[in-house]
């Protein structure tokens, strides 16, 4: 239906509320230098409540093996350095004593990238991620990758 509506010579508007940052909608369009994307509706936030089930639990897009900081002032049992070893079918997100971070991270900014939809290497530029080991975020970002961008329409 969509690839008739937007393909249809002459139309001057299309509307398609809550559709996500990936949607292939503004490629189907007969001129595509026609179309405008007019607003954005972020309706997703995501807090990890417990990061290591939720990196364990997870899955993962390439082999990584980081030592990861993170910081959260509200969840003490989340903060610690730990390092990450996720092979595609498993991983474990364990205590790490004696070796120094890869990465820093807020739990903000975690769960920001843990859905794949942000970059650790673009926080790491806005200066919101410290990255001890150069590679180290583009490293998490390939095990973080996902086919699709993190998305939801609904509202709450």
């Amino acid at each position: 239906m969509w690839r008739y509506l937007a393909g249809i010579d002459l139309t001057g508007v299309v509307r398609a509320w809550g559709r996500p940052e990936d949607d292939p909608l503004p490629l189907m369009a007969a001129d595509r230098d026609q179309v405008r994307v007019t607003s954005r509706f972020p309706a997703m936030w995501l807090r990890l409540v417990d990061v290591r089930d939720a990196m364990e639990r997870r899955a993962w897009a390439a082999p990584v093996d980081l030592v990861l900081e993170v910081r959260d002032d509200r969840l003490p049992a989340n903060a610690g350095v730990r390092r990450l070893v996720a092979d595609g079918g498993s991983c474990s997100f364990r205590p790490e004593e004696s070796a120094a971070p890869d990465l820093t991270f807020d739990v903000r900014d975690l769960a920001t990238c843990y859905l794949g939809g942000t970059r650790a290497e673009h926080l790491v530029r806005a200066g919101l991620v410290a990255e001890h080991t150069p590679g180290a975020a583009a490293a998490l970002d390939a095990a973080l990758a996902t086919e699709l961008l993190p998305h939801t329409s609904e509202e709450f």
